[in-house]
């Protein structure tokens, strides 16, 4: 049964000629319940801090998007949901006259429906869509396990700015007390001989 729009929005549906894909942009409450299942798989699929279990910040996203910061892109087959982007626009608090931009929060394409411009085709829409309501620039992350999606955003018009790195503390429990605290060897590692080499390298 093909998905109703509550209206909410002005809807620009494009239709994907290789894909059969209808893109539209969708508020939180109406692409939540359809979103949960493939929300799932795709932290299945690239989870980062896998001792984190799947943990939705429902109140969250709520909130971002009665304040208005939140944008949710979909892509549906006959109602059915097999791509989304979202992402949060703000004001950057350090170029106040450089209007809003939109950050990437999470884009996924269901396996299935990769590999026919389904990506492509998205992100081109939320292109169009974010820069007519006056948007000046928009932030992907990209995996650096994950190439193809690079590639993608290149061949999309997106240049590299700056690399993102990340720092994973491992957590310890006192048996005794039961606090959770962050090991202190964890905090400044011992080099491992391949760190060492590239050191010498870099």
């Amino acid at each position: 049964r093909k998905k109703k729009s509550s209206g909410s929005y002005p809807r620009r549906t494009d239709r994907c000629d290789v894909t059969g894909i209808d893109l539209h942009r969708e508020s939180f409450a109406e692409v939540i319940a359809d979103a949960l299942p493939v929300l799932r798989a795709h932290w299945a699929e690239v989870v980062t801090f896998p001792r984190f279990p799947f943990d939705l910040d429902v109140a969250g996203y709520e909130r971002l998007d009665a304040a208005g910061m939140l944008r949710i892109f979909t892509g549906r087959i006959d109602g059915r949901l097999i791509a989304y982007a979202s992402f949060v626009v703000c004001r950057h608090a350090h170029y106040a006259g450089s209007g809003d931009q939109a950050r990437l929060d999470a884009i996924y394409v269901l396996p299935e429906y990769r590999g026919r411009y389904v990506g492509m085709h998205l992100i081109r829409y939320c292109d169009g869509m974010l820069a007519a309501e006056g948007v000046s620039a928009v932030f992907h992350g990209a995996p650096v396990a994950e190439p193809t999606f690079a590639n993608l955003l290149m061949r999309c018009g997106y240049r590299p700015v700056e690399t993102i790195w990340c720092k994973q503390f491992k957590e310890t429990r006192d048996a005794g007390s039961g606090i959770e605290a962050i090991s202190a060897n964890n905090l400044n590692p011992e080099p491992t001989p391949a760190d060492r080499e590239e050191l010498y390298v870099t």
